[in-house]
């Protein structure tokens, strides 16, 4: 009876052993399952509410002045968009502190005395660029580009910033060139990075002055992309296209026209 009784007690006591240890089993399955879930959901909400940007480049009219059409081709609108357009320029091409010599009728001559050759990008190039920064740009409409270069680019990028919103950052760097013997005929040539995902936000160069606060040194973002050092080499050692043209080169906010397509 005795015996009987042990046994039985053992029994119960490996049963309800063996019970704790698969429901303890199944709950951390569960627990996996509903973090896969949960994870897979949010993918998909990003994906769905994702701004979707396509490049369309017209036949340009002047080997100098670029135009591009930078559209919003999804379903969502796009926030705190930042566009950057960078020629690249070799030195030994147009130096750099003696590019007033390829100018006529430049407007700021004052530029040119604060240009130096000093810490040029590797291979020794620079860059000319151009900026427009939009609070949001709609489903459905695209901005026009357009800048004016004092001479034939070297190669172009077309870099932008984006958030969805859902406050997710991206970033595309398009990659250009002209077709051989064809100076008014811009292909892309690459689209970076192949798979878009989200990032840190971040400045392509970040000003900051001196203790006099006179001198502005262009130092880099701690959150800027791997992929992006070299353009942030060539604008850290360039100047804004529109600076040799133009006394008034403050403006990015909405620089270039927005339209409907």
């Amino acid at each position: 009876m005795e015996l009987a009784l042990l046994i039985t007690n053992i029994s119960l006591v490996v049963f309800t052993g063996v019970y704790v240890f698969l429901t303890y089993r199944l709950s951390r399955e569960s627990a996996k399952t509903n973090i896969i879930n949960q994870s897979f959901y949010k993918e998909q909400l990003r994906l769905s509410c994702m701004p979707l940007f396509s490049v369309n480049i017209p036949r340009q009219n002047d080997e100098f002045n670029i135009e591009l059409l930078l559209e919003n081709v999804g379903s969502f609108p796009a926030y705190d968009v930042d566009i950057w357009l960078i020629s690249t320029v070799h030195n030994d091409d147009f130096p750099r502190n003696k590019l007033n010599k390829y100018i006529k009728g430049a407007k700021n001559k004052k530029v040119f005395e604060k240009i130096d050759s000093s810490e040029l990008a590797p291979g020794s190039f620079y860059a000319l660029f151009d900026r427009g920064c939009y609070a949001t740009l709609q489903a459905n409409n695209r901005v026009k580009i357009s800048s004016t270069f004092i001479f034939h680019p070297y190669s172009l990028d077309l870099l932008i910033q984006y958030r969805d919103h859902i406050g997710n950052n991206y970033f595309q760097q398009y990659c250009l060139s002209y077709v051989e013997n064809d100076s008014k005929r811009l292909i892309i040539d690459e689209i970076r990075p192949s798979s878009i995902k989200p990032v840190e936000r971040f400045d392509l160069i970040r000003p900051h002055f001196d203790k006099d606060f006179k001198k502005i040194r262009k130092e880099k973002d701690e959150n800027l992309p791997e992929e992006l050092e070299y353009l942030y080499q060539l604008v850290k050692a360039g100047h804004v296209a529109d600076s040799f043209l133009s006394k008034d080169i403050s403006k990015v906010e909405s620089k270039w026209e927005i339209e409907k397509f």
